[in-house]
């Protein structure tokens, strides 16, 4: 029996967009780069952090925090370098980054806004790279390696009007440690960046309250790193610089469950439309039920979707018809549902300044829409063969000798997990793939062949 396999084709829903997709986002002041948005829900207020020449500065000395409030430009404080993060907690403003004075104030790396003054909130050893907010609690993360003196290895929590060690992460070379971001999934804290300590701390990590530990084996390969973190649909998706060539289970992005990592159906690719293991993943963000994703990539799902897409569980959109400078989205945010990215200097040939705001209306623009199996799917005629070997591992015979990236389907032609697969002599090696609920799986190998197979 011959199988038919329609799977990978993507279908196009609703119509193009014009260029006036997107629009500068009318900042009155320079910049040389916006890296970050923060809505202050409570205020009603927007804040664009980066690197911004305050009003009346001379030369780039001088950074500030840019306030956005209902169409009013204001810039806020004057900062000796960039910063990188700013969060509204408990009705106060902090920013952190990597300075030295605030408003010519010795302050370093971390400031707060009170009564309309910048004051310092700890002393950190270096720069603070990541502010969070995680139910409730705020945290704080970078290559610190003391806070107030104390031992703090990169990750403290307010606690008390004091900051406080969480834990403390395994630092074996302090100069090749740098997280990016804290994430609370599963009642546990992850921490992700770029570290590697005893071959088996990569690049992420969990806190359970007791101790330190990698997450699934952590990520695979060489110059890897975590930059974004983001819990959407009951899963953990990290976004980062990873490739599925190495063992991942995507390529610089992928969702972690508790137990096994899978991926983003096909995930994002490169101007070729292939896997490349330079792509990289910078922001996520979740706004009315789906996951906007930034960062280098030129297809999501293999439609085009340049810098920017959504992914709602099932299926990759592209956000407008946009071009970027650069091709990158290195930030996304929302203020009173219209959406503003960080980007290059110029869209679609315009100048932006680094910064724009969506117009186009509904965000999405073409999809890859999931298309069920035609016919079922069988050894017969095909070549290829899964065998079952229980605890979660799989085997696929009858492919070269070699690595192949294979992709697995549910019945409903679903895309649900990317797999690297080996094959020597002639036999397909076992490889996890753990996580898999029992029913009826269609397994494709890279030159179209497919076959079904049955999880029990």
């Amino acid at each position: 029996m011959r199988g038919v396999l329609a799977l990978l084709f993507s279908a196009a829903v609703g119509v193009s967009h014009a260029q006036s997709d997107w629009q500068a986002s009318g900042m009155p002041y320079v910049t040389t780069g916006i890296l970050r948005f923060h809505h202050d829900t409570v205020q009603d207020v927007f804040y664009c952090i980066g690197r911004v020449r305050p009003a009346g500065a001379n030369g780039w000395s001088e950074k500030s925090l840019v306030r956005y409030d209902h169409g009013q430009w204001e810039t806020l404080g004057s900062f000796s370098y960039s910063l990188f993060d700013a969060v509204v907690y408990h009705d106060t403003l902090i920013v952190v980054g990597y300075f030295t004075t605030a408003d010519g104030n010795p302050i370093a790396n971390i400031a707060r806004y009170v009564n309309g003054t910048w004051q310092g909130m700890g002393d950190f050893s270096a720069h603070v790279n990541r502010l969070r907010v995680l139910d409730g609690v705020l945290y704080a993360a970078g290559p610190f390696q003391t806070v107030d003196g104390q031992p703090a290895n990169g990750l403290v929590r307010w606690v008390g009007g004091q900051w406080q060690p969480v834990g403390l992460p395994p630092m074996t070379n302090p100069s090749a440690f740098m997280p990016y971001d804290v994430a609370l999934y599963q009642g546990k804290i992850y921490l992700g960046g770029t570290f590697s300590f005893s071959g088996t701390y990569q690049d992420i990590m969990v806190w359970d309250g007791v101790s330190w530990e990698p997450v699934g084996g952590s990520l695979l390969g060489g110059m890897n790193w975590v930059s974004a973190m983001e819990v959407y649909q009951d899963k953990l998706i990290v976004g980062g610089v990873f490739d599925n060539a190495a063992g991942n289970a995507g390529n610089a992005i992928m969702a972690w469950d508790g137990s096994t990592w899978s991926s983003l159906g096909d995930g994002i690719q490169d101007a070729s439309g292939n896997y490349h293991p330079g792509q990289q993943v910078y922001c996520l963000t979740e706004h009315d039920g789906l996951l906007f994703v930034g960062g280098t990539h030129n297809y999501a799902g293999h439609i085009p979707s340049a810098a920017i897409s959504t992914w709602d569980g099932h299926q990759w959109c592209n956000v407008g018809d946009g071009v970027f400078n650069g091709n990158n989205v290195v930030g996304i945010g929302f203020y009173q549902d219209t959406l503003w990215v960080a980007c290059g200097p110029y869209i679609d040939g315009d100048s932006v300044h680094y910064m724009a705001r969506w117009v186009g209306g509904a965000y999405s623009d073409t999809c890859s829409v999931p298309v069920s199996v035609e016919e079922p799917l069988g050894a017969e005629g095909t070549g290829v063969r899964v065998a079952v070997l229980g605890d979660g591992l799989l085997a696929v015979q009858g492919l070269p000798d070699g690595r192949h990236l294979v992709h697995l389907f549910d019945a409903a032609g679903r895309a649900v997990r990317e797999l690297v697969v080996s094959s020597a002599a002639g036999a397909g090696q076992p490889v996890r793939a753990s996580g898999l609920e029992a029913g009826v799986y269609v397994l494709q190998v890279p030159d179209g062949r497919a076959v079904r197979f049955v999880v029990e």
